[in-house]
């Protein structure tokens, strides 16, 4: 089975099924016709998770809460640059 974001009828023996909210394209004749339309992983973020990291750089304490992956990301970053110096 192919996922793919857009699916089409690839012949007329190909038929359309919405099963569970995701659309497939189902074939009678020629199995490599079968398709189901896939989704995509960039339009939303992972589930939202609150992290704590406790850093002492030069006897201060930051205390970091993090929302998001991008934002953690960016701050472990910060920090690996902010050590290299």
């Amino acid at each position: 089975m192919k996922v793919r974001s857009s699916v089409k009828k690839l012949c007329e023996f190909c038929r359309t099924v919405k099963r569970r909210g995701k659309v497939y394209i189902l074939c009678t004749v020629n199995p490599k016709h079968k398709q189901r339309q896939g989704i995509s992983t960039i339009a939303y973020e992972s589930p939202v998770y609150v992290l704590t990291f406790f850093f002492t750089l030069a006897q201060n304490f930051f205390i970091c809460f993090f929302i998001s992956t991008k934002t953690f990301i960016l701050f472990l970053l910060i920090c690996i640059n902010h050590l290299m110096k």
